[in-house]
């Protein structure tokens, strides 16, 4: 992760644990907070897709978003055919 990094969407514990910002700093500027712990920059537009971008960072290895969500998940893949 590089500061470039911080103008996206991070795991807030994992930038202060690579010294690239402090707790007061991501207080301080006004970074939003997508769910606990994940944060974004605050020039991005907050919608669904956003927010599952932040949720993604959180999972697991090897698991997913479902339901309605999962067509917005940064890890999901279209659909290409039939059911096996």
């Amino acid at each position: 992760m590089s500061r470039s990094s911080l103008t996206g969407v991070f795991v807030g514990s994992h930038a202060i644990a690579e010294g690239l910002l402090t707790r007061e700093q991501l207080r301080e500027r006004s970074y939003r907070r997508l769910v606990q712990g994940v944060y974004a920059d605050p020039a991005l537009e907050l919608d669904h897709r956003l927010r599952c971008a932040g949720v993604a960072l959180l999972l697991p290895p090897g698991t997913a978003i479902g339901g309605p969500s999962a067509p917005q998940s940064p890890r999901s893949t279209p659909w290409r055919g039939r059911d096996p």
